[in-house]
């Protein structure tokens, strides 16, 4: 089975590896029920088995930086039968069969092998974790999973840029790429927290442990 960390990291912080590059949540599933804001990727864990259909299987944890929503959530949760259940806190389960579209069912060779066939799904400039649906209306180059980003990423660089972008490219497409390498992300990345891996080992084994019981 392949479990390469490189490949499929098991960490904390930063910007999640999607394990499916194409089908990553979008809508009302990427937001704060409560505040209605992106939810910011906490950690990612990944857990296959020995089935054929979840030969590959990760599990991501995502939640609402703001503590007043997640004390409202907690509160949500001492009811027994909430009428509309709010969650700042959300939990995303993917899974691949051993032959898939996105990665190659021979042991990964360490080279361009390895990596998820194709382009995955354009990503938000500023946090470069949910789909960038939405467009600069502009410059049409930078995307943005929500109006609040594209807010906060045109304040703190992108309005400057945006003007550079028309020039340089005046007739080029969006950017259509699952990566992000506008200056936005740069900024907006300072905003995410720090990216742990090595540390995590042992943790990660605790967290294993309660995972596979919620998912079997």
């Amino acid at each position: 089975m392949v479990s390469s960390p490189s490949i499929f990291p098991s960490k904390a912080g930063g910007v999640p590896a999607w394990l499916d590059p194409l089908n990553i949540p979008s809508g009302r599933s990427s937001v704060c029920d409560i505040c209605g804001d992106p939810l910011q990727f906490l950690l990612q864990v990944y857990a296959p088995t020995e089935k054929e259909t979840t030969f590959h299987r990760m599990l991501f944890v995502f939640m609402c930086p703001s503590m007043k929503c997640l004390l409202r959530d907690q509160h949500e949760q001492w009811k027994r039968h909430p009428e509309k259940p709010s969650r700042s806190v959300k939990v995303f389960r993917c899974q691949l069969p051993h032959v898939n579209p996105f990665y190659s069912p021979e042991c990964p060779q360490y080279n361009e092998s390895h990596k998820p066939s194709g382009s995955g799904a354009a990503l938000c400039d500023w946090c470069g974790t949910w789909k960038g649906d939405k467009l600069c209306s502009s410059c049409r180059q930078a995307r943005y999973c929500s109006e609040k980003h594209q807010i906060m990423s045109w304040r703190l660089g992108h309005k400057i840029a945006c003007q550079q972008m028309k020039v340089s490219s005046p007739v080029s497409g969006p950017n259509k790429s699952g990566t992000t390498s506008l200056e936005s992300h740069k900024v907006g990345s300072k905003n995410l927290w720090p990216e742990l891996r090595s540390p995590l080992k042992m943790k990660v084994n605790i967290i294993e442990t309660c995972l596979r019981k919620y998912l079997s």
